[in-house]
């Protein structure tokens, strides 16, 4: 059975002039032309399209293109079978996951060092047979909306809606993965991100998706019986509405006189660029610790109040015992550290390892968090099977913390997330919930060499910025180090793979925002929206294929 795009034309509203409307004309007829739907072209669009989705987000920059990314793929899209659907979903899916999350193969091949084909086959079970699923199943649902005989107004709300529900079923299922949204690649437009306080990312995902659809339907319709640039006018009025709004939001929370933090409040982060070869070789131990108080008593001489190190930047277990030359460091200041460690406590009859990060002060421990989201195949395995014969990339496999527990600083009350969970907003709501009025990210992403990963894992710690309405403080080893604050905008940063350190005061919020109180309230909305449009649609579908079935008998 094939499902095909309904022919009904709209009349045209606001004609330009006669010039201007031939011109648009003929280059919408030379568009649907060439984008017919032969087999050839159908690939090639997709194709396109996937290239268009990469580019958008760091390290290539190019996030204007996300407006029109998907337009080649709804054309190819178009017209096609469900199997064709899903088929077309499943190269853009793959081509986008290999392109965005390339950084998975360098993690498992060059810092993992487990050889070619193990780093292949693992980073293909991932892109290709888990992340572009995701793809497939969008593709087959807007084959559906796109081949009902519904309103094009109806396809511009069911589109977006079931991109952001395929988006939120990724960001949640199976661990979730919440990378690359297509919001996120917007990180630069700072005005039109700050309603993702109202909605999240995928607030912005969703005014994207309908962009994209309301210039395909545009195209689409403007042939024999053109409809003008009425499919415009909403979206318009849409991103007019979230650029003012994001307008007065950036000036809200820009830092005044009045509300600038005092002194006693400045953060400093510091980076240290050590090799993932080196970190955990214990010979390298004394000279990584050095180098670490080195860059602390730079930073405390600068009146530093709080000194954050990375993740795991210190190999041995300090909860019972801080380090001496830590000690001495501290010796005679009130400036706490926070430091990334290994910690273990005893768990039934055994005893587990845990991803934690320290406060100290003076000679004594005053406060830890542990890691609760760990990563797949690095932190730890599912089902404890390790299906590629892969050693952990760490010394030892960590166990989940449990509970979030807030780092009382001298700046104010920390959440603290480790590496990927600033990926996670649950985690990040439920800290802000808490009571932390800053939010602190250490990460050591070593692993990745000088790929995209970093850029795009800053990209998503200024959504959570934006998304929470507190600072996000950045340590990582190799970077990227900095300040974000609650508009989003990296105020003072490390670049990757420099040693340094960088000191900021950001000042504490205490408010809530509507995302923080409300959740994923957008995202299930979307949910609703799309099962709906889709069973409208597929009902539309089948009795248009059995009415034609009986029409022929």
């Amino acid at each position: 059975m094939r499902f095909r795009v309904g022919s009904n034309r709209l009349p045209l509203v606001g004609a330009p002039s006669s010039f201007w409307r031939l011109t648009i004309e003929l280059v919408c007829d030379l568009l649907c032309r060439v984008l017919s739907r032969p087999l050839i072209n159908s690939l090639a669009l997709t194709v396109l399209s996937a290239a268009l989705s990469i580019v958008v987000f760091p390290q290539a920059g190019l996030w204007p293109l996300a407006w029109v990314a998907l337009i080649p793929l709804f054309f190819a899209l178009s017209g096609t079978s469900l199997k064709g659907a899903f088929l077309l979903g499943w190269l853009y899916g793959t081509i986008k996951s290999m392109g965005v999350a390339h950084w998975l193969f360098y993690a498992v091949y060059a810092s993992g060092d487990l050889g070619v084909w193990v780093s292949l086959v693992f980073f293909v079970s991932v892109t290709v047979f888990f992340l572009a699923f995701y793809f497939a199943f969008f593709a087959i649902g807007a084959t559906v909306i796109l081949s009902a005989r519904v309103s094009p107004w109806f396809q511009m709300i069911a589109l977006p809606a079931l991109w952001v529900a395929v988006e939120f079923a990724r960001s949640t299922l199976f661990t979730g993965f919440p990378w690359g949204l297509l919001g996120h690649s917007q990180v630069g437009w700072r005005q039109l991100i700050q309603f993702a306080d109202i909605c999240g990312a995928v607030g912005i995902s969703f005014l994207i998706v309908m962009v994209n659809t309301a210039i395909f339907l545009v195209i689409r319709h403007w042939v024999g019986k053109p409809v003008g640039l009425k499919f415009l006018l909403p979206v318009a009025v849409l991103l007019i509405a979230a650029l003012v709004y994001g307008r007065v939001r950036v000036q809200q929370f820009t830092p005044s006189v009045q509300n600038r933090p005092g002194p006693g409040q400045t953060v400093a982060v510091v980076q240290s660029a050590i090799p993932q070869q080196e970190k955990w070789k214990s010979r390298h131990a004394r000279r990584q610790l050095e180098t670490y108080l080195q860059l602390t008593e730079q930073s405390i001489a600068q009146g530093a109040a709080l000194v954050v190190w990375p993740e795991t930047a210190l190999s041995t277990y300090i909860q019972n015992r801080v380090p001496p030359k830590v000690q001495a460091a501290l010796d005679q200041t009130d400036t706490a550290l926070l430091i990334g460690a290994p910690a273990h406590e005893r768990r039934g009859s055994k005893t587990v390892s845990l991803n934690s990060a320290y406060l100290v002060r003076g000679d004594a421990v005053v406060g830890r968090y542990d890691k609760q989201h760990l990563l797949p195949f690095s932190e730890y395995f599912p089902l404890d099977i390790d299906f590629l014969k892969m050693r952990y990339f760490g010394p030892t496999a960590y166990a989940e913390g449990t509970g979030s527990p807030l780092l009382h600083t001298p700046v104010g009350k920390v959440g603290t997330l480790i590496c990927f969970e600033i990926i996670f907003s649950d985690l990040a709501r439920r800290a802000v919930q808490g009571g932390a009025e800053l939010l602190v990210n250490i990460s050591n992403e070593a692993w990745f060499g000088n790929s995209g990963e970093h850029g795009q894992l800053l990209s998503i710690a200024a959504f959570k910025a934006v998304e929470f309405r507190r600072p996000v403080i950045r340590s990582g080893n190799t970077g990227i180090s900095g300040f974000i604050d609650t508009t989003g905008h990296v105020v003072s940063s490390i670049p990757p793979f420099q040693q340094g350190v960088r000191l900021h005061q950001p000042g504490i919020r205490r408010d809530t925002t509507v995302y923080c109180r409300v959740g994923e309230a957008f995202s299930w909305l979307c949910v609703a929206l799309s099962l709906i449009a889709l069973v409208i649609c597929a009902v539309d579908c089948f009795n248009r294929h059995s009415s034609t079935q009986y029409s022929g008998a």
